[in-house]
C-alpha cells in the first residue's frame, strides 16, 4: 500500500512472484495493522469517531473533517476553487491563498524534491525550469518534476523538460502525462479501462474493485501502474479517485469521456455491483448507479430489501429519501415496496 516517508516496518524483497502475489493481492484478505500517533490526548468518543467506518455523505468528501478539530490537532488542506472550497469556506477556517512561486522559490523546490528521489538536474536544466513563467504554478511545477523521474534515459532529459515547459496550461501539461502513461503501461489499453473506470464512478474504486473490474487482472502488472497514479489522485474512504480538478478534465477529453461513453462506464460498474452483492461499498455505491443509469426497477428492489433500506438510513437518510422521492416520480411506492 501507499505508506508515508516516515513509515516504519519490516521490508520484505523478493523475486517469488507466487509469494508476493499472495502476500499483496487484495482477494488473499491478509490482516493489516497499522500503528498512528497523533499529537494531544483523545477521548474515548474520539477515539470511537476514528475507530468507524467513514461514510462520505455530504457529496463533497469532506465527511471526514470534524466541524471542530480536538486540541493540539491541525489539518492543512490545499483546495482548488469550486464547490469543496465554497463548502469550506461556510466553515470559517483560516484560509491561506497560494501566491505564485518565486524563481528561487521553484529552483528550491525542485532541488529539494529531486534530493527526495535521489536525482539531480544540471545547472542548464534547473535554469530551464525556474525561468519558465509556467512553473510559478505549483502543480505545473511538481507535475514536470514528477514526470522527470520517469525519464528512460539522461540524455534526452533536457528536450522533455522543453517539451512540457513547453505546454500552455497545467490541463495540457496532463495530456502530455496521460500520453506517456499510455506509453508505459498502456498494452491492451489498460490505462484507458481504468482512468473511464475511475471517472465514471461515485468518489472512485477500492484497489480490490479495480482489479476485478479490470478483468482479474495479475497484481504485478496493475501495481506499478496503480503507483504511478499517486501524484494525480487521492484515497478516501478507502477509494481511489481522480484528486486535480484539471487531471479530470484532461482524462475526460483524453478518452473521449462524452455522454455516451459515460453512460456505457457507468452501466458497466452498475452491473459488476449488482452481481458483487457482498461488496462492502454496494450499499453507497450502487444505488447511486443505478439512479444514474435509470434501472428504477432494480433501484426499487434495492431498496425494499430491509437491509439494504436499514443500512441507507444509517449512512445517509437523506439520500434515502431523495431515492424514493424520485422513484415514486416514476409510480413506484415506498409502502408497497416495504
Amino acid at each position: 500500500g501507499r505508506l508515508d516517508k516516515d513509515s516504519e516496518g519490516l521490508l520484505l524483497m523478493s523475486n517469488d512472484g507466487t509469494l508476493v502475489n499472495e502476500l499483496t493481492h487484495p482477494r488473499f484478505n491478509h490482516t493489516k495493522t497499522y500503528l498512528v500517533k497523533v499529537a494531544g490526548r483523545w477521548s474515548e468518543e474520539k477515539l470511537k469517531t476514528l475507530r468507524s467506518p467513514l461514510t462520505l455523505d455530504d457529496g463533497f468528501g469532506l465527511s471526514w473533517l470534524p466541524e471542530e478539530l480536538p486540541e493540539g490537532v491541525s489539518v492543512v488542506l490545499t483546495v482548488s476553487d469550486g464547490e469543496v472550497l465554497d463548502r469550506l469556506r461556510l466553515r470559517r477556517h483560516r484560509e491561506l491563498a497560494m501566491e505564485p512561486l518565486s524563481s528561487r522559490e521553484a529552483a528550491d523546490i525542485a532541488v529539494r524534491f529531486l534530493a527526495a528521489h535521489s536525482k539531480t538536474l544540471s545547472r542548464s536544466q534547473l535554469a530551464l525550469l525556474h525561468r519558465s513563467p509556467r512553473t510559478q504554478n505549483p502543480r505545473f511545477l511538481l507535475t514536470v518534476l514528477n514526470e522527470t523521474l520517469h525519464v528512460g534515459h539522461h540524455s534526452t532529459l533536457t528536450d522533455q523538460l522543453r517539451d512540457y515547459l513547453a505546454c500552455e496550461s497545467v490541463d495540457a501539461l496532463f495530456e502530455k502525462v496521460l500520453c506517456r502513461m499510455d506509453r508505459d503501461y498502456g498494452e491492451d489499453g489498460l490505462c484507458r479501462k481504468l482512468f473511464t473506470l475511475l471517472e465514471a464512478s461515485r468518489d472512485g474504486l477500492t484497489e480490490t474493485e479495480l482489479i476485478s473490474l479490470l478483468g482479474d487482472i495479475p497484481y504485478a502488472r496493475f501495481a506499478p501502474l496503480y503507483f504511478a497514479l499517486e501524484p494525480y489522485t487521492a484515497v478516501s474512504n478507502g477509494a481511489l479517485h481522480l484528486s486535480a480538478p484539471e487531471f479530470r478534465r484532461s482524462v475526460t477529453r483524453h478518452y473521449g469521456m462524452e455522454a455516451g461513453m459515460l453512460e456505457r462506464k457507468r452501466g458497466e460498474l452498475t452491473d459488476w455491483f449488482l452481481a458483487h452483492g457482498d461488496t462492502p461499498r454496494r450499499v453507497y455505491v450502487l444505488p447511486w448507479l443505478l439512479r444514474e443509469t435509470g434501472r428504477w426497477e432494480a433501484l426499487f428492489d434495492l431498496l425494499s430489501e430491509p437491509e439494504s433500506m436499514s443500512a441507507l438510513w444509517e449512512q445517509n437518510r437523506y439520500e434515502l429519501c431523495g431515492l424514493w422521492s424520485e422513484l415514486r416520480q416514476r409510480e413506484y411506492s415506498p409502502v408497497e415496496g416495504y
